[in-house]
């Protein structure tokens, strides 16, 4: 019986590393922090993403290429399944929805809305100091819906921003001494 419970233990501590990976990447590509991508991925991963296919580098100046026109970017990550085929491997499944709105472009204040439907099929593999990383990814597309529509988010609240002046930077940097406070008072630094 101990067997069967290490077997376990070892399933949910490799399950819990790559779905933090797996959120780690998502966050840092809605904020384009391009060093947190590129440190979910091993030094010599493959990507086939799309039109981009090849070395991690490739795809992170792609994405910036992608990612200049957005001023919102959304990476919803769930139903992350791991098989373990081998102690130094681990093949993930996990959905993602990426809700990603294109900058302002004319005067009506029209802006493009796309949702993204998706799979990332992941090869995780730890590297030498056990962090569990990617090793090759395929995405696959399920569905793209593009419309037009109108931002309406309320002035008065926190708004999000796609590099370092979003409140998640304040929030980490502060560590134990952040306060929601300190926005309602007008402080974010």
């Amino acid at each position: 019986m101990p067997q069967e419970d290490q077997v376990d233990r070892s399933r949910v501590d490799v399950t819990m590393a790559v779905t933090d990976c797996l959120y780690r990447y998502a966050r840092a590509v809605d904020r384009c922090d391009w060093d947190s991508v590129r440190a979910c991925y091993h030094d010599n991963a493959f990507d086939h993403h799309g039109a981009y296919q090849g070395g991690v580098d490739g795809l992170i100046e792609d994405m910036k290429i992608r990612h200049a026109t957005l001023d919102s970017s959304v990476h919803v990550i769930t139903n992350v399944i791991v098989d373990l085929p081998d102690p130094d491997v681990a093949l993930v499944e996990s959905y993602c929805v990426c809700y990603l709105r294109r900058r302002i472009q004319e005067d009506s204040g029209a802006q493009q809305s796309t949702t993204v439907k998706c799979r990332y099929l992941d090869k995780f593999t730890p590297d030498a100091h056990g962090r569990w990383r990617i090793a090759s990814r395929m995405v696959v597309f399920d569905e793209l819906c593009v419309g037009e529509v109108q931002d309406s988010r309320p002035q008065a609240g926190a708004r999000s921003e796609r590099d370092q002046k979003d409140p998640l930077w304040t929030f980490l940097d502060r560590g134990v001494d952040w306060n929601s406070e300190d926005y309602a008072a007008g402080v974010e630094a």
